[in-house]
């Protein structure tokens, strides 16, 4: 009633197209980081795997859904086509919440090995206490303001997250952060020239400027995050290795 029938569509439609990037990018990771996890006892082996898995997670997920809100218009435009338009700054906006998000799902799987249910508990009251409030506040300004409420609630629990997972786990704040560092300069490296490609191919085709957009962004922060977190994209690239290998079979 808040946004109105033709909003409210336009809002639905919208975090539709995120959310088939949400679960094919959340699919598994969360199961993978509790049960790597749950397994370590040692403090020093569960401080490095943690690390290693969020550093793992955000370089996957946050050249995504930062790339996702870049190009927000074409994907939209393919996937919905031109009469949902309007939709483009919902994908946006929402597209962005998929940082924290992400973020959130592993902390929470994080804090879920070592059974601390309480803080998950808490999390998701703090969330409500946050978004309904905001929610509540934006959402009479249309379906971009509303998905902001969103990106806002998802955004500001990130520090108090990383608070209750570095505690649960017995972990370092810093030792956490080192892991986001790499895959956030190497985002932030690729969402500046993926904007400008952006920007200098409008006009073209919807598929074109995609594909432009995305070759930019891709080669970007390949080479960001080899140059910023070479210990990163050696990972990353042992983890495609052995995903193809996995597909494909060893060869003989």
């Amino acid at each position: 009633n808040v946004l109105g029938i033709v909003s409210l569509a336009v809002y639905v439609m919208g975090q539709r197209v995120v959310q088939v990037a949400m679960q094919i990018l959340y699919k598994s990771y969360d199961n993978v980081v509790f049960t790597s996890l749950s397994r370590i006892t040692e403090p020093a082996r569960r401080e490095l795997a943690f690390r290693e898995a969020v550093e793992m997670v955000a370089a996957l997920c946050f050249p995504a859904f930062v790339g996702l809100a870049i190009a927000a218009e074409p994907v939209t435009m393919i996937v919905l086509g031109s009469r949902w338009a309007d939709s483009v700054p919902v994908v946006t906006i929402l597209g962005l919440s998929g940082v924290p998000l992400a973020l959130s799902i592993a902390h929470g799987a994080a804090i879920m090995s070592v059974a601390k249910t309480r803080y998950v508990l808490a999390l998701q009251i703090l969330f409500g206490c946050v978004y309904f409030p905001v929610v509540f506040l934006l959402t009479s300004h249309g379906p971009a303001w509303a998905a902001a409420a969103h990106t806002i609630a998802c955004t500001a629990l990130v520090p108090i997250e990383i608070a209750l997972v570095t505690r649960a786990l017995g972990t370092r704040v810093t030792a956490h952060l080192k892991g986001l560092a790499g895959p956030a300069i190497a985002t932030a490296a690729m969402a500046g020239l993926a904007i400008l490609a952006a920007r200098l191919t409008t006009g073209l085709p919807d598929v074109a400027q995609l594909a432009i957009v995305g070759a930019v962004g891709a080669s970007v922060y390949v080479a960001a995050l080899r140059l910023f977190a070479p210990s990163t994209f050696a990972r990353c690239l042992r983890l495609v290795r052995g995903a193809t290998n996995r597909t494909g079979g060893t060869p003989a």
